[in-house]
């Protein structure tokens, strides 16, 4: 099928513990305070691709162009680490505190101990490049641009526990359910999905945009660019689509229903929510805040020195390289043989 080539477009990501966001804009890394306003600067030599901050906000993680992984201490505000691989970096994700899964765009999954001290460990690897990660003390969770999400044990990668089939174009986006047993998946087909990882089986589909013709390399895909989580409500938005779509996940992950749409003036680029229930969201122009606790009820007033910062610095939120997606027909190469897990503890 059509499919995008990946791409590099703003991140955005809480900072745990603290009133503070981490943002991407193409090269450029700024971690803001809402209170105390900027707290750092860095600007990487090649468009930075990932930002992941692992769960206990100890350290921030970030991934890109230069095919360089570095992991910042939150408490200092420095960088305490720095590996490199041979290809672009596409997608990381932490286990815990002290362990990083970094993927990249030949499809390998590599296994860092924090703060990346020593060389990577190759654990697992896909025949495409992986678009979306995440993971859990005992399991890798997958997805590349073949339209499927693996599931693999961990540390014994070479376990393949299920492979999720059922999206139609490829998939972008990754959420642990709060149960830790669900996986809820965005993909270009405009739908959200919700899987059950120890049997690959789909619990729940939600078309949230219409079906477009495949085989068309005319027609632009509904990529998910964006998908978080805040208790069990889930909030997802689309490429091209003025709206943010928030959903109800059933406590069992048996269901997702639509709960309702909030009109967006500007296209939104990315999203995510803190463990204080805002939702921030950002757009070409301005980053917004809502209340997921009171309706998601609009708090842009909490946005307004973030905005002040990053007009004076003129960051922009819509990089060079969003416009640049292509569409392709992807290549198929021989499989390999799968990879195994990292040295025992």
């Amino acid at each position: 099928s059509t499919q995008s080539t990946w791409e590099s477009r703003p991140r955005m990501q809480p900072v745990p513990h603290r009133c503070a966001l981490a943002l991407v804009s193409g090269r450029r890394l700024d971690i803001f305070d809402l209170r105390e306003g900027p707290l750092l600067t860095f600007e990487a030599p090649e468009p930075i691709r990932s930002l992941v901050l692992d769960p206990s906000g100890k350290f921030l993680a970030t991934g890109g162009d230069d095919k360089v992984i570095r992991v910042w201490d939150m408490a200092t505000l420095t960088c305490v680490g720095s590996r490199s691989l041979k290809k672009k970096i596409t997608a990381m994700s932490f286990l815990g505190s002290e362990r990083l899964l970094v993927a990249d765009k030949a499809g390998d999954v590599f296994y860092v101990a924090v703060p990346a001290a020593e060389p990577p460990v190759l654990l697992l690897g896909h025949i495409v490049s992986v678009s979306a990660m995440v993971c859990s003390c005992n399991r890798v969770v997958t997805a590349d641009r073949d339209e499927k999400i693996r599931v693999s044990s961990f540390p014994a990668t070479a376990e393949i526990e299920s492979i999720c089939f059922g999206h139609t174009e490829y998939v972008t986006r990754l959420l642990l359910a709060p149960c830790g047993e669900r996986v809820v998946s965005g993909a270009g087909d405009g739908t959200v999905r919700v899987w059950e990882l120890c049997s690959g089986r789909s619990l729940a589909a939600l078309r949230l945009l219409p079906e477009l013709p495949r085989h068309d390399a005319s027609v632009e895909l509904p990529m998910c660019r964006g998908l978080c989580m805040h208790g069990h409500t889930v909030a997802a938005i689309f490429a091209n689509t003025l709206q943010v779509f928030i959903m109800d996940l059933a406590p069992d992950g048996s269901q997702l229903q639509l709960r309702h749409a909030i009109p967006c003036a500007l296209e939104p680029l990315d999203l995510c929510c803190d463990e204080a229930g805002l939702l921030w969201l950002r757009c070409p122009d301005a980053v917004f805040c809502f209340d997921a606790n009171d309706s998601f009820a609009p708090r842009d007033t909490l946005a307004a020195s973030l905005n002040a910062f990053l007009a004076e610095a003129r960051v922009s939120h819509r990089d060079d390289y969003l416009e640049s997606l292509r569409k392709v027909r992807p290549t198929k190469r021989p499989r390999v043989a799968e990879e195994s897990g990292p040295p025992a503890q």
